[in-house]
C-alpha cells in the first residue's frame, strides 16, 4: 500500500506519463535491476536490525536475553555465514548500561518504528533515483523519437521534393521535344528543387516571327487580284497592245476555268466560274464585248475589278489631281504621283480593314501595269478612258467626251432643249433689239437729211451756182471759199459718216454671228452644249483603236458612219453645229454602232455569271 502511493507521488511529482514509466529498454531494465539489488541489500541489512533488535530485547527483558547469550556462547547470528542472510558479521553484543536497560521498554517500542522509517526512507530513496533516472531517460528518448521523427519526416519531403522536381524536368523536356524547341533558359536543380532562371539564357532571342501575310479575301464570282494578274500576264504575252481577235480571248477564258489543282497551279478564276459551261462564256463574252471580232481585253480586266465606276464629277476630279502633276499637258504622270492620288473607290474605305486596303493596293498596281507606257510612266488618260462607263450608255460616252475636253457636256435631253429654247429667246431678244436700233437710225438719217436739205437751200440763196457745182463735184478747193460753208460741208460730211450704216443684211449676219453659243446663261449649267466632230472622232478611236483602223471593203468605215449620223444632226440655226444631248441621244447611233454601247456601258462580271448560272 505504501508502494502504491509513493509510485503515485513519483509519478505525480515528476510528471513521468504511464507510457514513459511502461518503457523497456536496455538502460531502464539495468537500471532497474541496479535498484533491485539495492533494494535486496536493504532488506539484509533490515533482517540483520531485526536480529539485533531480537537480542537487545532479550536483554532488557529481566536479563534473559544476556543468561541465553552466554549460555550458547555464540556471538554470530543465525544464518551461518555473514549472520542475517549471510550478509556479514554482527557486532559485539555487550551490556547495556542500567539507564539503557531502564528505557529498555521504550526502545524497544520505538526502534521498531525507527527501523521500518528508515527502511521506508531507503526505498523511497530508491524509488526517486530510479524514477527520476527513468524520467529523464523517458524524456531523452522522447526527445530522441521526436528527433527521429523530424529527420524521418525532413528526409521524406525532400526526397518527395526531388522526385517532384525530377518529373517537372522530364515533363519540361518532353514538351520541348515534342514541340520541337530548343531550350533557351537555364535549367538548374538547387538542393531538392527544380526551377528555371530566366535571367540566364543559354543562347540569345530568336528573331521575332514575322506576321503572316495579307491576303485577299475570297469570294465566289469576283476575281482576286492576283487572279487577275495571272491572266494579265497572259494576255500581255498575246496582245501587248490590249486588242485581240474574240475566239482568242475566249479560248483564254476557257482555259483558265478548265484548269484545276491537278495541273500543278493555283486556281485562276473564281469558284463560281469554274461551273460555266462553254456555250455560257460565250453567252458572257457576248453580254460584254457585243458581236464584234476583237476585243480589247484591258477592259474584261477592269470590269473584273469590283470597282465602282466613277461619277461626271468624280470623273473630272481625278483628272483635275492628274493634270496638277502634268504642267506640260503630255498627259503622263510617275508611278510615285500615281500612287499619291487618291481614286473614287478609295474615299469610302476603312483605313483599319488590313483586307480591303490590301485589294486597293493590288487594284492601283494593277492599274499601272496595264496602262503604263514605260517602269515608271502611266498614260493617265487611256486609264481613266477605261472607266468611262455607266448602265446608261450615252452617259458613259459623255464621260469619256468630258475627259477629252476638259469640261462636262450636256448629255440630258431636258437640259439640252432648255438651252435651245434659253437661246431662241436670246436670239429674239437681240433681233429685236437690231430691229430696233434700225428704226432709230432711220429716223436720224431722215432728221439729218431734212436739216441738210434745208442748209442746201440756203446755201443756194447765198452763193452762185458756180459754187453749188463745185460743192458738189468736190473738186474745188474748200478754202477758196467762205468759212461758213467750209463748216457746214464739214459737218454734213461727219454726220453723213456718223449716220451711215451697212445694210440691214450684213447687221443680221454680224448680230448673228457674234452671239456666242453655250455657256453664258445664269440658269443653264456651265456645260459643253456643241459637238466639235473630231472631238467624237478623237474619243472613238482612243476607245476603239481597231474599229478605227480597219477598212471595210464596201461598207462605211467607223469615220463614215460617224459623219452620216453628224451630218444629219447639224442645225442652221447655229452654224450648222451639232448639238451634244442631240448627238448622244441619237436612236441610229448605237444602233448603226451597237459596239459603241458596250464599251461604254458598266457592267459587273460577277453578275453576269450569277446572271447566267440562275438561268441554266
Amino acid at each position: 500500500m505504501f508502494n502504491k502511493i509513493l509510485y503515485d507521488f513519483i509519478l505525480k511529482d515528476f510528471n513521468v506519463d504511464s507510457q514513459t514509466a511502461q518503457l523497456t529498454n536496455p538502460i531502464l531494465d539495468f537500471l532497474e535491476g541496479s535498484v533491485t539489488s539495492a533494494l535486496g541489500h536493504v532488506n539484509k541489512y533490515a533482517a540483520y536490525a531485526a536480529s539485533a533488535f531480537s537480542k537487545l530485547s532479550g536483554c532488557l527483558k529481566k536479563g534473559k536475553g544476556s543468561q541465553k547469550s552466554k549460555g550458547k556462547g555464540s556471538d554470530k547470528p543465525k544464518g551461518g555465514k555473514g549472520g542475517a542472510g549471510g550478509g556479514g558479521k554482527l557486532p559485539k553484543f555487550t551490556e547495556p548500561d542500567e539507564e539503557v536497560k531502564n528505557a529498555g521498554e521504550r526502545i524497544l517500542e520505538e526502534w521498531p518504528a525507527v527501523i521500518d522509517a528508515e527502511m521506508a526512507r531507503v526505498n523511497f530513496r530508491l524509488e526517486l533515483i530510479f524514477m527520476a533516472a527513468k524520467r529523464k531517460i523517458g524524456a531523452y528518448l522522447g526527445n530522441s523519437t521526436d528527433f527521429f521523427d523530424g529527420l524521418y519526416d525532413e528526409i521524406v519531403q525532400k526526397y518527395n521534393n526531388e522526385v517532384e522536381s525530377i518529373n517537372k524536368a522530364c515533363e519540361f523536356f518532353a514538351r520541348a521535344v515534342e514541340a520541337e524547341i530548343r531550350i533557351q533558359p537555364l535549367l538548374q536543380f538547387r538542393g531538392d528543387t527544380f526551377y528555371i532562371d530566366p535571367y540566364s539564357l543559354l543562347f540569345p532571342d530568336p528573331l521575332p516571327e514575322p506576321e503572316p501575310p495579307l491576303t485577299e479575301k475570297n469570294y465566289a464570282a469576283i476575281f482576286k487580284i492576283t487572279e487577275l494578274n495571272v491572266l494579265v500576264d497572259i494576255f500581255f504575252d498575246v496582245a501587248p497592245d490590249g486588242t485581240m481577235p474574240e475566239r482568242t480571248f475566249l479560248y483564254i477564258i476557257q482555259d483558265a476555268i478548265c484548269l484545276n489543282a491537278e495541273d500543278g497551279k493555283k486556281p485562276m478564276v473564281p469558284p463560281l466560274w469554274k461551273k460555266l459551261t462553254s456555250k455560257q462564256v460565250e453567252q458572257m463574252m457576248q453580254e460584254i464585248f457585243g458581236n464584234v471580232e476583237f476585243v480589247n481585253w484591258k477592259d474584261f480586266v477592269v470590269l473584273s475589278m469590283d470597282v465602282p465606276f466613277p461619277t461626271e464629277t468624280e470623273l473630272m476630279d481625278v483628272r483635275s489631281e492628274f493634270r496638277s502633276h502634268d504642267p506640260d499637258d503630255i498627259e503622263t504622270v510617275k508611278d510615285y504621283q500615281f500612287n499619291g492620288i487618291t481614286f473614287w473607290f478609295e474615299k469610302d474605305t476603312d483605313p483599319d480593314d488590313n483586307e480591303e486596303q490590301l485589294r486597293l493596293a493590288l487594284i492601283k498596281d494593277l492599274l499601272f501595269r496595264l496602262y503604263k507606257i514605260n517602269d515608271d510612266t502611266l498614260n493617265y488618260t487611256a486609264m481613266l478612258l477605261a472607266f468611262c462607263k455607266d448602265l446608261n450608255p450615252v452617259v458613259g460616252m459623255a464621260k469619256a467626251l468630258a475627259l477629252s475636253l476638259g469640261k462636262l457636256v450636256c448629255w440630258d435631253m431636258e437640259t439640252g432643249n432648255n438651252f435651245i429654247t434659253d437661246w431662241e429667246r436670246k436670239r429674239q431678244e437681240a433681233e429685236e433689239m437690231c430691229m430696233n436700233r434700225q428704226i432709230e437710225r432711220d429716223i436720224a438719217t431722215r432728221a439729218a437729211e431734212s436739216v441738210l436739205d434745208q442748209m442746201i437751200d440756203e446755201t443756194v440763196h447765198v452763193c452762185d451756182s458756180v459754187v453749188i457745182e463745185e460743192i458738189v463735184s468736190g473738186e474745188q478747193d474748200v478754202s477758196e471759199y467762205d468759212q461758213e460753208p467750209d463748216i457746214t460741208g464739214k459737218q454734213e460730211e461727219d454726220e453723213e459718216e456718223e449716220c451711215s450704216l451697212p445694210p440691214c443684211g450684213s447687221i443680221f449676219s454680224r448680230e448673228f454671228s457674234n452671239i456666242e453659243i453655250g455657256y453664258e446663261s445664269f440658269d443653264l449649267p456651265p456645260l459643253a452644249y456643241l459637238l466639235p466632230f473630231e472631238l467624237i472622232i478623237t474619243v472613238l478611236t482612243a476607245a476603239l483603236p481597231w474599229y478605227a483602223k480597219v477598212q471595210n471593203m464596201g461598207h462605211e468605215s467607223l469615220r463614215q458612219k460617224i459623219e452620216i449620223i453628224y451630218e444629219s444632226l447639224r442645225r442652221e440655226e447655229f452654224n450648222y453645229s451639232v448639238l451634244t444631248h442631240e448627238f448622244l441621244n441619237c436612236d441610229d447611233f448605237f444602233k448603226m454602232l451597237p459596239y459603241i454601247a458596250k464599251q461604254f456601258t458598266a457592267l459587273r462580271t460577277e453578275y453576269i455569271v450569277e446572271t447566267l448560272l440562275s438561268d441554266f
